[in-house]
């Protein structure tokens, strides 16, 4: 049990990291910090791994730092009681929607991203560093939404039993 967990909790997170990283760094402009929780690079646009002149957009250290700390945040949602695949499925559904969100800004909408909004080009806000923490959030609370009907049957189910014995 705790290795299916473990294993679905690494895919789930290398999956979601992938989509997040890649996103972020196609979409965030050129030279600009991109990756999840913690930024693993400067985006170049359209390219996520800059060949030829020894330049490097992507730190596979930092990348497998977020891979780890996202796998760490899923694994917990499911030794609580969350469904081996919907964990993961709900944080890559709130990047996605977070992704439509960002598509819609041009046409008036004025922050992507759900539960936490991420404020585009706001005055105040160190753009992108806290842009990228939000969306990484928003994933994780979206892990979390995924996992809590497992959760809530489980913990109240197990208890409506063990009141019925007693």
């Amino acid at each position: 049990m705790r290795t299916r967990e473990t294993v679905a909790a690494v895919l789930g997170a290398l999956i979601l990291q992938a989509l997040l990283t890649g996103f972020t760094s196609l979409f965030m402009g050129d030279g600009s910090a991109y990756g999840a929780p913690f930024s693993v690079g400067r985006s170049c646009g359209f390219c996520i791994i800059e060949f030829g002149g020894g330049s490097k957009t992507l730190d596979w250290s930092v990348f497998a730092l977020d891979v780890a700390v996202t796998a760490a945040v899923f694994w917990m949602l499911m030794r609580l009681g969350g469904h081996a695949l919907l964990v993961p499925l709900g944080g890559v559904v709130f990047l996605i929607l977070a992704m439509a969100m960002y598509f819609a800004l041009p046409a008036g909408a004025p922050f992507a991203g759900i539960p936490v909004p991420i404020a585009m080009r706001h005055p105040r806000v160190d753009y992108p560093t806290v842009a990228l923490l939000a969306l990484w959030i928003d994933c994780m609370v979206g892990a979390s939404v995924f996992a809590a009907p497992s959760v809530l049957r489980r913990r109240l189910g197990s208890r409506a039993i063990a009141a019925a014995r007693h």
